[in-house]
């Protein structure tokens, strides 16, 4: 449903923006699994890269007819109940997946989903106004270290 959800998404939305001639932004939430893979989480890895090249394929598709802007936001691990989830997922209790990735990220913590909907507003305003195909990681540095 990651890819699929946003693909129908954009289906129904880009004809609109192209009929109102005024542009318009998409702002698609991928993943860092989606740049580097998650071990055990193939189908998931697998579906935010297709997201990932969806949002580039569309910007050049789109930027072009009517300057729809179309970027992505790439979280790292967020505080929210999918991170409980993949705890189980990896055969763990919450605590000890915590401990096991906090080692793995610089900035020792997961993200506040604050700190992600302010990227995507980011992305959503003029402010970014030049931005298109553009894959923001915002992951704290797990994909450097």
């Amino acid at each position: 449903m990651n890819l699929k959800g946003a693909w129908l998404m954009s289906k129904y939305a880009v004809p609109e923006m192209l009929r109102r001639g005024r542009g318009g932004v998409i702002v698609n939430i991928a993943s860092v699994a989606g740049i580097r893979p998650l071990p055990l989480a193939m189908p998931y890895s697998v579906s935010k890269a297709g997201l990932i090249m969806l949002t580039k394929s569309m910007a050049v598709e789109y930027g072009s007819r009517g300057g729809i802007r179309v970027n992505a936001v790439a979280p790292g691990w967020v505080s929210t109940p999918m991170a409980v989830r993949a705890a189980s997922a990896y055969g763990t209790t919450y605590e000890e997946f915590t401990k096991l990735f906090l080692q793995r990220i610089p900035l020792g913590r997961f993200a506040d989903p604050m700190e992600i909907a302010r990227v995507v507003l980011f992305l959503a305003s003029d402010d970014s106004s030049y931005m298109n195909g553009a894959v923001v990681v915002v992951d704290g540095a797990i994909t450097l270290a």
